[in-house]
């Protein structure tokens, strides 16, 4: 695989559960993020599911494991949402009218898109 670069668009379940040992896929998320790790892969959160995960961890664990989980996932590629993106959003949540998707599930699907 000489000259690509694998990238994994990340959603709120897996970051949380990586930061949350309450969680019960904790153990198994610590070590998938460490095979990730070793593969070089390039994280990627969409700036909605930073905000989703923070509120999470803010609300179930403590406002100081949100914020140190807020340094860590900074240092994965966060993609802004632009007014283009929001917009795309707004139609995919419009088409799909039986989805119980949120809106951070969606910018995770807008970002898959663009990679």
């Amino acid at each position: 695989m000489l000259g690509i670069k694998l990238r994994l668009v990340l959603d709120a379940g897996p970051l949380y559960a990586l930061a949350s040992s309450k969680d019960t896929d904790h153990q198994l998320c610590r070590q998938g993020f460490v095979q990730l790790a070793h593969a070089k892969i390039e994280l990627i959160t969409p700036l909605p599911i930073v905000f989703e995960v923070y509120k999470l961890l803010a609300q179930r664990e403590s406002s100081a494991v949100a914020q140190a989980v807020l340094q860590q996932m900074m240092k994965t590629t966060v993609i802004p949402i632009t007014l283009a993106d929001f917009k795309a959003i707004s139609q995919m949540m419009g088409q799909l009218t039986d989805w119980k998707g949120s809106l951070e599930d969606t910018a995770v699907l807008i970002n898959c898109s663009t990679f």
